[in-house]
């Protein structure tokens, strides 16, 4: 009886302690809640409350507060505290429904029904906090829930719902209180313009670092390479990066091509590669600084001191010195009305010129490719420009040029071999693709290697239409180079007549697939009334060697259309070609390699297309053409196998106890002088002898 009496006393006393403890704890979360709420008006969950005056010390005064803008008399909208606000956010045309939108109260149950979705418009609020804060830490996916932590103590419901929303400020209308909320919770962004000179320079150039230029008349400037910034017109002031291979495709506006033509210098080649010459370490400009404060206007005098990075003695000028050098030239390139970029065949590129009789502003600058060869840290050695010219219609308002750098040091091959990946493909790198090759050595012996292009954005492409939107189908250049893991789809026209497109399908299928599959598409043979093989390969890795066969994969061709006579007034014709690529992960899980395991080119679907007109120009004798859209497009899909887990076998136990360790229980104890028992027979004595102890 007294062994009970006093479990009942250590229960009560018991559960006094936890109420007393859970009282305390709601208690100190109280106090520090109510010390944590701002005081201040600007952070109160009322709207309408005004804002707090500043009071000043006894004893100061306190400067007046002043502003322009009138204060309005009208308070703003209230907004309830503890409220979700925004109970349909994707509501956002008035007296109109919003497709999607199921809480829009505009939409009928019939526009519902035609709803493929339901946009999410409510949110709840997740108050179970019984949760371990280091378990957030481990996995924070929204496939995480329901998870309870086993303390002895926590909060399962909150209760107290000004946790779960923001508190509502009021608006700032003063210069204190807006300056009081960038001090707490901002910095000041805007940075002071740089000069137009640097006051210091490094020895060398480092990657990333701008190139310097200077003119005869001593000015300093800076290698440009234009880009798009903020829209997709040209931005002249972005400079070169050293080290860093780019190219930047922008446009340029053009209003009145007549005078433009020979006015804007952008379209001038002379731009790019006379005038200047390029500095070829930052070194030189360490001990040039103005003689004369009076007489400096954003140019560099010279100073001739010796420095410890370059030797200066006999440099006078900072134009004409052996630590500069001139861009330049290599072949001119120009660019016909097809598309289709050529060699010009001249030495100097000429200016831009007006085409009164053609319509047109001849000898644009079209795209500039610089090379610049350097020796690293003792800088640029030589600097290449190749420039493309090209001629701007006068229909045309807009002209889109090309700039693009690369590097290459003095002791690398030329060019170099880039990889796609070392060994898994890396993202946006060109896949490699190449022709398997057979030859026999001096033995007889058969010898298979890949040929690759030395050019790598030919390896695999797809069809690019030219600057009038016809398929460029005789050239292998100005295709859009498949990029592994980034899907594309590209397009192009073929121009067909009234009579091509009864008398011609053969022609014009063979066009398709030039267009779609480049410079290496086969050609029909009618004689064995199928395609001759084009053996083409594929690397598995990015950096696959051409001369192991085993490590590329043939690219497969699904439903190549045979070419066949018209039907009728039409002709079955296949316009579009869609490429799959296969890839899979393999290697370490936290370091995985992709690895492509098949690729193939699969034809659409043959269809009818026959010639349509209308009007005056449907009569006989008409030579209008019309326009048919083909198209191409890759995709990748990822088929990797998940990794294999691996349990290991359960350990066995083993629990060895003295001898003697149950006696007096067992009888047999003094016996069993091994001191093997089982599991199951000390958990049961155990468990007894502590329920004995409890009930003494």
């Amino acid at each position: 009886m007294a062994a009970h009496t006093n479990a009942s006393r250590c229960s009560l006393l018991l559960n006094c302690f936890v109420v007393v403890y859970i009282s305390w704890i709601c208690f100190v979360s109280f106090v520090t809640s109510q010390s944590s709420t701002p005081t201040s008006a600007t952070t109160s969950n009322d709207s309408s409350t005004s804002e707090t005056p500043t009071t000043s010390p006894p004893g100061t005064t306190q400067a007046p507060t002043t502003t322009t803008t009138p204060a309005p008399t009208q308070p703003p909208s209230p907004i309830p505290a503890n409220t979700d606000i925004g109970t349909c956010p994707c509501d956002l045309t008035g007296n109109a429904c919003d497709v999607n939108c199921c809480c829009d109260t505009d939409c009928s149950a019939d526009d519902r029904l035609s709803f493929s979705q339901c946009l999410p418009f409510s949110y709840s609020v997740d108050d179970r906090l019984c949760l371990q804060e280091q378990v957030i830490l481990l996995e924070n996916s929204p496939y995480f829930s329901n998870v309870t932590s086993d303390n002895l103590f926590c909060i399962y419901i909150d209760n107290r719902a000004q946790r779960n929303f923001y508190n509502n400020p009021s608006l700032v209308s003063t210069d204190a209180t807006f300056n009081k909320y960038v001090a707490d919770y901002g910095s000041f962004t805007f940075q002071p313009e740089a000069s137009a000179v640097p006051t210091s320079y490094p020895d060398y150039y480092q990657s990333g670092d701008s190139i310097y230029t200077v003119f005869p008349t001593q000015a300093q400037g800076k290698l440009g390479l234009p880009k798009s910034l903020s829209s997709t017109f040209c931005a002249d002031g972005n400079p070169m990066a050293y080290l860093l291979d780019e190219t930047h495709d922008c446009v340029r506006l053009l209003s009145n091509l007549v005078t433009e033509c020979t006015s804007v210098l952008a379209l001038n080649a002379n731009t790019y590669y006379e005038g200047f010459r390029v500095v070829t370490t930052p070194a030189l400009f360490q001990r040039y600084t103005p003689v004369n404060d009076s007489l400096r206007n954003d140019t560099i005098y010279l100073q001739s001191l010796n420095t410890a990075a370059v030797d200066l003695t006999g440099v006078t000028d900072v134009y004409n010195n052996t630590h500069t050098v001139a861009v330049e030239l290599d072949p001119v390139l120009c660019e016909g009305p097809d598309g289709v970029i050529s060699p010009c065949g001249v030495t100097t590129p000429p200016v831009p010129a007006w085409d009164a009789v053609g319509l047109q502003c001849n000898n644009a600058v079209a795209g500039v490719s610089y090379r610049i060869i350097h020796n690293g840290t003792s800088g640029i050695v030589s600097v290449f420009a190749q420039l493309t010219l090209a001629s701007i219609p006068a229909a045309n308002q807009y002209f889109t040029q090309r700039f693009s750098s690369s590097f290459r040091g003095l002791s690398e091959a030329d060019p170099p071999f880039v990889r796609s990946g070392n060994p898994g493909y890396v993202q946006g790198a060109p896949l490699m693709a190449g022709v398997l090759n057979e030859t026999l050595d001096t033995e007889g012996n058969v010898v298979q290697e890949i040929l690759l292009n030395s050019n790598r954005d030919e390896w695999l492409t797809l069809v690019r239409a030219s600057a009038n939107g016809n398929c460029i189908t005789d050239n292998s250049r100005d295709r859009v180079s498949v990029r592994f893991k980034d899907d594309a789809r590209s397009g192009c026209f073929i121009q067909i007549s009234m009579e091509n497109v009864t008398n011609n399908c053969e022609m014009i299928q063979q066009a398709i697939i030039n267009a779609l599959e480049g410079s290496m598409a086969p050609v029909y043979n009618p004689g064995t009334d199928a395609y001759p093989a084009t053996d083409r390969y594929v690397a598995i890795f990015g950096n696959s060697d051409v001369k192991k066969v085993g490590d590329w994969t043939p690219i497969l061709v699904q439903n190549r259309p045979t070419l066949s006579a018209a039907t009728g007034s039409s002709c079955f014709l296949s316009l579009g070609m869609h490429i799959q690529v296969l890839y899979a992960y393999v290697g370490s899980l936290v370091n995985p390699q992709p690895k492509i395991i098949g690729i193939s080119f699969l034809y659409d679907a043959p269809q009818s297309v026959f010639f349509r007109c209308e009007g005056p120009y449907c009569q006989p004798g008409s030579t209008l053409t019309q326009k048919i859209e083909i198209s191409s497009s890759v995709s990748f899909i990822d088929v990797s196998q998940p990794a294999i887990p691996y349990e290991a076998e359960r350990p066995v136990f083993l629990a060895k106890v003295p001898y003697d360790f149950f006696y007096p229980f067992l009888d047999s104890s003094s016996a069993n002088h091994g001191g093997d028992v089982t599991l199951l027979a000390y958990c049961f004595v155990s468990v007894l002898v502590g329920w004995l102890y409890i009930e003494l």
